[in-house]
């Protein structure tokens, strides 16, 4: 495997933004040459790979850089993934062994002639086993069910992550004590400029319905709020295996907004069960919406729904009290083995 074409995100050459020890790169290569020497760090910010290597082999070295180099790598690499779009593009190698056939000779970060460590290649697939392997769920991080969600996931010890549309910024607990608790668990991951074109145009490969429109047809006429808005849902499934939804489900059709991740969830294969707020009852599709016990959370679950369970100021449509406690005790029970 070269990483290139297809596999070109897999490079350290490949050029998109990287934080790293309070600095952004250019990529990832640059990334790791500043540590070689971290005092002139600044330097390699504008390089792009090819010139910040040049640059790595004139400074001096740091102390122990051979046998810290492997970790440091490790840590950028996870950086790197971060981005929403990056990290599906890794996910979606499922196992696919990753190794970095080179002809430049360099047999230990990759492999030349079939000889060599790979050691960048047994980076990412122990980085791709990071993301796959560790317990999480990704919301919308809209206040309702998905901040019920985040807060109930939080004491069972996993990750809480809330996909923030594309220039905007998640709500408050309007002055609330237990929606302001809810609504402050979790990381929020504001999507940048990149990761939501990227999201519209795999909605519109997939002719992903919206709002009863296809996919191509809504975005070019949505407002930037409402695109971004539905966006966000792509990674929100994209990233997990099974979809949890709280939502309605009238005459086998799901509405709301949260309609959009359910039917992604169907389109990409993923297992999804919504929590049907008209009844308080679990369906699961199965080429239809089929009655089910508690569904059981996969190791990567999104976990959303609709903000009318919950009641604040901007809320349209609040299902009443009652039954936001009865849909609450349904959804905590999720997390109950």
């Amino acid at each position: 495997m070269q990483f290139r074409q297809n596999y070109a995100f897999l490079s350290n050459m490949y050029q998109y933004p990287v934080e790293f020890n309070g600095y952004v790169y250019t990529c990832a290569e640059a990334a790791f040459q500043a540590q070689k020497c971290p005092e002139r760090s600044a330097e390699f910010v504008n390089l792009n790979g090819v010139e910040a290597k040049k640059l790595g082999k004139t400074v001096t070295l740091r102390d122990n850089w051979e046998q810290n180099k492997v970790e440091i790598m490790a840590n950028i690499i996870v950086n790197k993934f971060y981005p929403a779009h990056l990290r599906f593009a890794l996910l979606s190698t499922g196992d696919t062994p990753l190794v970095e056939d080179n002809t430049w000779g360099d047999k230990f970060w990759g492999r030349c002639n079939g000889v060599g460590e790979n050691m960048l290649g047994r980076v990412l697939m122990y980085v791709r086993n990071f993301y796959r392997d560790t317990p999480t769920i990704i919301s919308g991080g809209a206040l309702g069910a998905d901040s019920v969600w985040g807060a109930y996931a939080a004491p069972c010890n996993i990750n809480v992550e809330h996909m923030i549309a594309y220039g905007q910024k998640r709500p408050s607990g309007y002055g609330n004590p237990q929606r302001a608790y809810e609504q402050s668990i979790g990381l929020n991951h504001y999507l940048s400029a990149y990761e939501h074109q990227f999201a519209v145009e795999y909605m519109i490969k997939l002719n992903a319905p919206i709002s009863g429109k296809p996919a191509q047809q809504f975005f070019a006429s949505a407002s930037p709020v409402t695109a971004g808005l539905h966006a966000r849902n792509f990674y929100q499934v994209a990233l997990t295996d099974r979809v949890l939804a709280v939502t309605n489900i009238t005459n086998g059709v799901v509405g709301g907004g949260t309609a959009t991740a359910v039917n992604l969830g169907i389109i990409m294969g993923k297992d999804v069960y919504v929590l049907n707020t008209n009844d308080g009852e679990w369906y699961h599709w199965v080429g239809g919406w089929q009655p089910s016990d508690k569904p059981q959370l996969a190791v990567r679950t999104a976990c959303i729904g609709s903000r009318s369970i919950v009641n604040y100021p901007k809320c349209r449509g609040y299902i009443g009290e009652d039954k936001e406690q009865y849909l609450r005790t349904k959804m905590q029970a999720v997390f109950v083995k």
